[in-house]
């Protein structure tokens, strides 16, 4: 049993690691800095989907993104562009982004039980930061077939269908 302070690192369930051996080797196809600054990685065939009547987002078949700005993109010991950076011009952050070769997509651990670090077959990875401290989802993954995976700090990982309501 875990003592009050111990940080051991969780594992990864299996279920989630079967959904990401189905992502692992695919090519990276987008990377995209929200107005609110979260983060989205996606790999495979792009898409534009309408979200309403006058407005469309191009997303992925494959998706990582995150809810929050508790990010950062590293490859070795460069931090190459992070959630926290200035937000003044984000054409410059997303400039930085579009730099980065992720290559392919790796694997996926946790660095804490409140850190989860996705690698990249190109050296790069993406830490997300769990600066939460409840139920809210602070990443996510939707694959295809409406299928979404998330993590939060309260409810750990979770499964279900994207496009509709969780009980």
């Amino acid at each position: 049993m875990a003592k009050e302070h111990d940080v051991t690192c969780i594992d990864v369930p299996g279920p989630i690691r079967a959904t990401l051996s189905e992502l692992k080797g695919q090519k990276c196809s987008l990377k995209r800095i929200g107005s609110d600054g979260t983060l989205r990685i996606g790999f495979g065939t792009l898409r534009v989907r309408p979200i309403r009547a006058s407005h469309s987002v191009e997303h992925a078949e494959w998706e990582i993104g995150t809810y929050y700005r508790s990010w950062r993109v590293c490859r070795g010991l460069q931090l190459i562009c992070g959630g926290q950076d200035p937000l003044d011009e984000p054409s410059l952050m997303q400039h930085r982004l579009d730099q980065v070769d992720f290559g392919t997509f790796e694997d996926l651990h946790h660095l804490s039980p409140f850190d989860v670090r996705f690698r990249f077959s190109t050296e790069v990875y993406v830490d997300v930061l769990g600066t939460v401290s409840n139920s809210d989802e602070m990443v996510h993954l939707f694959s295809p077939n409406h299928q979404v995976t998330t993590f939060s700090i309260g409810l750990g990982w979770q499964q279900g269908q994207s496009n509709k309501p969780w009980k």
